[in-house]
């Protein structure tokens, strides 16, 4: 069986966030992680949105995330969204 597979030098991995699966208190410091391709060449703006009870999509946030830098493959952002202060879902 033959493995050799070809790829594209073009390709630029799609960024990965990475944020708290437990949630966030009001008043706690709230910060999404963003893992970038090293040969990305900038920083997106990004949004964060609400999901609101009737399904409605509503912007909270938007902006530049502060670069970070380098570490092994990746490049680094930092998405601050502390000022957020609204409860989620709470059960």
């Amino acid at each position: 069986m033959d493995y050799h597979t070809q790829s594209d030098s073009g390709w630029i991995r799609q960024p990965v966030i990475s944020f708290s699966q437990v949630g966030y208190h009001p008043e706690q410091v709230k910060k999404a992680v963003i893992e970038l391709d090293a040969r990305s060449q900038k920083v997106e703006k990004t949004t964060l949105r609400k999901i609101d009870n009737d399904g409605s999509i509503i912007e909270i946030k938007s902006g530049i995330p502060k670069e970070w830098g380098n570490f092994l493959r990746y490049r680094y952002a930092i998405f601050d969204f502390s000022e957020v202060k609204d409860p989620g879902i709470i059960h």
